[in-house]
């Protein structure tokens, strides 16, 4: 007869493969974390708020003298958006569609 060996709690091999899923564990909530932090705790998205500010100031006056511009309605809707005004964006968004109902950028976004 052959014998089995069984892997005990106490085999290293055993601490190993513990060890190897713990890490793939963390790895993964980490990446997961990573991808659900808002936009203004990422580092890139901060470094672009002053100029998105901006950027939102010279849409809503140009959008002021020229209100049936629908890429002006757009731009300001993406901006408003990474800058996190979420409901502010879509209302924006809107605007462009009632503007050009048949572009379906502005549907799609």
């Amino acid at each position: 007869m052959t014998e089995v060996t069984q892997i005990t709690p106490k085999s290293p091999s055993r601490w190993i493969l513990i060890g190897a899923a713990a890490i793939a564990v963390a790895a993964g909530g980490y990446a997961v974390y990573q991808r659900s932090a808002p936009i203004s705790a990422k580092p890139e998205a901060a470094k672009l708020q002053p100029e998105i500010g901006a950027s939102i100031s010279t849409l809503e006056a140009r959008l002021k003298d020229n209100p049936d511009d629908a890429e002006g309605w757009r731009m300001l809707a993406w901006s408003l958006f990474e800058t996190g005004k979420f409901a502010e964006s879509a209302q924006a968004y809107k605007r462009a569609t009632q503007i050009d109902p048949k572009k379906a950028e502005y549907w799609s976004s």
